[in-house]
Order: C-alpha cells, then sequence, then structure tokens
C-alpha cells in the first residue's frame, strides 16, 4: 500500500512554496517539476524509496 501525500502549492516570486501537510516544505522553480520535487524531499527526509507514493498537488496562484 502506497502513501499518500497532500501538497499545498503556492506560487511566489521565485517559483513555487510546496507544503507537504505534515512534513514540511520544500520549493520548485515551475509546478511541473513539483511532483519529483517532492519525491526527492521525502527520500531526504526519509531516507526510503517514495516513488510508489501518491502526491496529490493543489496550486494556489495567490499573486
Amino acid at each position: 500500500m502506497s502513501t499518500t501525500y497532500e501538497v499545498d502549492a503556492r506560487r511566489w516570486s521565485g517559483g513555487w512554496e510546496l507544503h507537504i501537510v505534515d512534513v514540511g516544505v520544500t520549493q520548485c522553480r515551475t509546478l511541473d517539476q513539483a511532483e519529483d520535487q517532492v519525491r526527492d524531499y521525502l527520500e531526504t527526509l526519509t531516507d526510503e524509496d517514495c516513488s510508489d507514493a501518491v502526491v496529490e498537488i493543489v496550486a494556489r496562484d495567490e499573486r
């Protein structure tokens, strides 16, 4: 069974802040990089393979 991560993506001048619910925050330049960035961040934190994790991204463009 895979783990699901909810991500609140918030636009800022440098790209997107990726707020992973109950985990932490990382960043990426473009939204199409978000899922890979989230997986990389999770793997760095846990030292585990997160390739099968479900990543649900909700983009909020609040400029």
